[in-house]
């Protein structure tokens, strides 16, 4: 997705428009309209409800790499932040977390190849980091900036031996339903879960900065797949 898409996708979300109807509703005096913007809002900013959503998502591909050994270990770019910061804050947590299991994949299977399929500065950190925990990319592209390109680089590779593809639990769905149209079949590894219990909480019902990352991760997943069928 461009980034121009993208920063319309960020700003008009769920959260933006329910304060927007809100505010609407208090110029316009319409209570009832007031009213129902603010559940909505409230809704969205408890952990609660974002994440009996995005928990299914998450599970979907949670275990499927059990009982797998691989010959490629696959790592796609996630972003990158200013790249004056110190390397470790270079990279989104997300991103560091891949890499790092990456690094221990690459540990436990000292055969596998690892391949980075990202683009540009973030490629070029991404290399940096994984040089500082000792290990190189066997295979390394810096051009791919979404994830279809990504797949499609990955398709070019034509691997052999079983590929396990990491990225973030929430956004494994999109990628492997991408590599499937494509005829990969790559064994989904996810990392960084958001959801990391099952159990319910009193403090789930209070709004909490984590239910505004659920909601948008939530709200980005669904337009990426909305852009994937209008585009792919």
């Amino acid at each position: 997705m461009l980034d121009i898409g993208r920063e319309i996708v960020y700003t008009m979300n769920p959260i933006t428009i329910m304060i927007l109807i809100g505010i609407y509703g208090i110029y316009k005096k319409k209570t009832k309209l007031t009213f129902i913007s603010f559940i909505f809002l409230y809704l969205l900013l408890t952990p609660f409800f974002p994440s009996a959503f995005l928990r299914s998502i998450e599970n979907k591909y949670r275990d499927q790499f059990q009982g797998h050994k691989p010959k490629n270990i696959i790592v796609i770019g996630g972003g990158f932040n200013i790249n004056k910061l110190p390397l470790t804050q270079q990279l989104p947590t997300s991103v560091s977390n891949r890499i790092v299991e990456a690094v221990m994949l690459k540990e436990k299977y000292p055969k596998a190849n690892l391949i980075l399929t990202a683009f540009e500065i973030e490629s070029r950190i991404m290399k940096k980091y994984l040089n500082a925990l000792g290990n190189k990319w066997n295979i390394y592209d810096d051009s791919k900036p979404n994830t279809m390109e990504q797949i499609s680089f990955i398709k070019e590779l034509n691997l052999k031996g079983k590929s396990f593809i990491l990225t973030n639990a929430s956004h494994m769905p999109r990628t492997i339903k991408l590599a499937k149209k494509e005829g990969l079949n790559l064994i989904p590894y996810p990392t960084d879960f958001i959801i990391r219990r099952d159990s319910f909480e009193l403090k789930d019902l209070r709004p909490s900065p984590d239910a505004f990352h659920m909601t948008m991760t939530l709200w980005y997943e669904l337009f990426g797949n909305i852009h994937d069928v209008l585009v792919y």
